[in-house]
């Protein structure tokens, strides 16, 4: 399989951003038919990042947008995108775009 269509497999997941949560039990490895660790690997190389890395990632821009609009909390966004509070979220989001999300 090329890595296109590859990549488009991955990142087609239904529901992926806010879908899964904090929910451990959704396999990644099982979805592809690909044990746990040459799914982590086939993952980097294709999409440049871990799993958890890009999974971040889509949140955090996904927060972007909800507070773009400007018509939730911070904690609500942080809540929306599956953060577990928003300690954690406002840790994150200020790694990622080096500024608080009250300054976005």
């Amino acid at each position: 399989m090329s890595d296109g269509v590859e990549y488009k497999r991955l990142v087609d997941l239904p529901g992926l951003v806010l879908g899964i949560g904090r929910s451990k039990a959704f396999n990644f490895g099982r979805h592809y038919q690909l044990g746990r660790f040459h799914f982590l690997r086939r993952f980097k190389q294709t999409v440049g990042m871990t799993p958890h890395a890009w999974l971040l990632r889509l949140r955090l821009e996904q927060a972007c947008a909800l507070l773009a609009r400007g018509k939730q909390t911070i904690a609500e966004v942080a809540q929306g995108v599956g953060f577990y509070d928003q300690s954690h979220f406002n840790r994150a989001f200020r790694h990622a775009f080096g500024v608080a999300p009250s300054a976005y």
